[in-house]
């Protein structure tokens, strides 16, 4: 069968991969919300959520568990059409194997950047005191591994045009700078 984006012919069960996290994603997403209990909100938080608090504690399995999480319907919903469009786009003109590693080459990637970065910002509330009063952030989902399936489609054809909620044709370059200055 042909992808969403219609480019061909995928090896055979290639598309698999990409339907598989996909329900890996919306699978965490019911977790979420099939429960509102406080221990059972702060488990979810504490095993699919990336902090630095998370990494601190030992909890390493987050840098990859983060990246299947969505609280939000929004958030789960935009990435999964995206993951669904731009995934199987990339295993027809590639390989299932090239579109898993670098799926999640992106999850760790993003992670890591974000530890970075929360990291510093905790650091300078520690120079500045102001400790007692900085909340602890939290990254979850798979924005930063779709992103660089993305970077992938506008890299293997920039000059393609790309439909921002499905009408409005845009340069494929440019909508992925919006969506990751967005994001």
């Amino acid at each position: 069968s042909r992808g969403p984006l219609n480019v061909g012919q995928p090896e055979p069960g290639g598309y698999g991969i990409v339907y598989g996290i996909i329900a890996a994603n919306v699978g965490i997403y019911a977790m979420w919300n099939c429960k509102s209990d406080k221990d059972y909100r702060r488990w979810m938080s504490s095993n699919f959520t990336l902090s630095v608090k998370n990494i601190y504690e030992g909890r390493y399995h987050t840098l990859l568990t983060s990246a299947f999480s969505h609280t939000a319907s929004w958030h789960i919903a935009g990435n999964m059409l995206t993951l669904w469009c731009f995934g199987c786009q990339m295993i027809a003109l590639s390989s299932a194997t090239a579109f898993t590693s670098l799926y999640f080459a992106g999850c760790l990637t993003s992670g890591i950047g974000f530890l970075c970065f929360d990291f510093y910002n905790a650091y300078q509330a520690f120079l500045s005191d102001v400790v007692e009063n900085r909340q602890i952030s939290a990254m979850e989902g798979a924005s930063g591994a779709i992103s660089g399936i993305l970077a992938w489609s506008v890299l293997h054809d920039p000059k393609q045009t790309l439909y921002f909620l499905g009408v409005l044709p845009i340069p494929a370059a440019l909508l992925w700078g919006g969506l990751v200055g967005f994001d």
